[in-house]
């Protein structure tokens, strides 16, 4: 399988897992026949041409759909730099159009400014912190700012180093900046109640920042990648091309050089055996990217895990009506809500909010 037919393939699941037009969509990826290429039949070209179209028709929610794919899985050329803005000013527009209640808000690490999204629910509400993985921006989490206050949770939505408008190198210290996410929003939310949803690689993340920072109260995570990812080189071979060439980007590094770099990222059982707090792990039985052996790790190590399983691919995209509902339930246990019948109504409500939540 070429490069370009296995992002033609992954796109098709992003796509299909935020409820876009599967049908537009095929016809965009038959147009396609170059990732670099500038102009007609290029990657960036052809998806942020649909883009456009839909911004001159004021359907500002699907062309920020389109304009992130533009830029799917890192920009390389300058269609897809550009898609990558026009995806971020489109959306603040139709957020502001439809009265979306969220602040954006950087902060600055080594003279580089981090752009965050954050939608308070009061100053007492717990936070919650939601990263995509290395291929997905933070405005594909917007319906977790929608579900804010239904889920009675101050929501705070960023993206891992190196992806979108995070221009912070992934390496071994990229997990501190969590804490200053975390800290740039105390005087707005009970971050001394801190729950973070991570996704794929960022659920790496997370996991090592709870070691040192005791506000991480709880971790829901799907498709993490633990120990064995970056320690296996045999299963390194059979990784797709699509997130080895991502992880190059966002590491800096050449791709060769990839496996050897992210070995630093390797959590060990006895660090994970010292994690006392709840983590939610969802794990795809068939998933091409994280390995099987991960499971054992997590389940020899953690306190306190509770583990869903699908028969699914990375992501578990197949199974998102079932995820959209997992995920806030997870965020509502560990909000504190002890009666029944109020978490359940929060919990209908919030649905509402959750349907284009997305895969990783």
């Amino acid at each position: 399988m070429t490069y370009l037919q296995e992002l033609q393939e992954l796109v098709a699941l992003h796509a299909r897992a935020q409820n876009m037009d599967m049908g537009r969509c095929r016809k965009i990826l038959a147009r396609i026949n170059s990732v670099d290429q500038l102009g007609e039949g290029g990657w960036g070209s052809e998806w942020q041409r649909e883009g456009d179209s839909d911004v001159a028709a004021g359907k500002f929610e699907s062309a920020f759909q389109y304009y992130n794919l533009a830029r799917f899985p890192y920009p390389v050329n300058e269609d897809m730099y550009a898609s990558h803005e026009k995806c971020v000013t489109t959306f603040m527009s139709w957020a502001t159009k439809k009265g979306l209640d969220l602040k954006r808000l950087s902060i600055r690490i080594d003279s580089v400014d981090i752009p965050f999204y954050f939608s308070s629910a009061g100053k007492n509400k717990p936070l919650l912190l939601v990263m995509g993985g290395i291929v997905s921006i933070k405005e594909q989490w917007q319906a977790f700012l929608w579900a804010a206050k239904k889920l009675g949770v101050s929501v705070l939505v960023a993206e891992m180093p190196g992806v979108g408008e995070n221009k912070l190198v992934y390496d071994r210290s990229a997990y501190d900046f969590i804490s200053e996410l975390i800290d740039a929003v105390q005087d707005e939310a009970d971050v001394s109640h801190t729950h973070i949803v991570a996704m794929s690689f960022s659920g790496n993340l997370a996991l090592r920042q709870a070691m040192d920072d005791s506000r991480i109260r709880a971790i829901t995570t799907v498709g993490a990648p633990v120990h064995q990812f970056f320690t296996d080189a045999q299963w390194w071979q059979q990784v797709p091309l699509t997130t080895k060439r991502t992880l190059a980007y966002l590491c800096k590094v050449d791709e060769s050089e990839v496996f050897a770099y992210i070995s630093r990222f390797a959590i060990e059982g006895e660090e994970l055996a010292a994690l006392k707090i709840p983590v939610y792990y969802v794990r795809s039985v068939n998933d091409e990217i994280i390995p099987p052996g991960e499971k054992a790790m997590l389940v020899n190590n953690l306190a306190s895990l509770s583990l869903r399983e699908y028969q699914d691919v990375h992501g578990s995209p197949n199974h998102m009506s079932d995820l959209q509902k997992y995920v806030p339930f997870t965020v509502l246990k560990e909000a504190g809500t002890n009666k029944v019948a109020q978490t359940m109504l929060n919990f209908l409500l919030a649905l509402g909010g959750m349907k284009r939540a997305v895969g990783v």
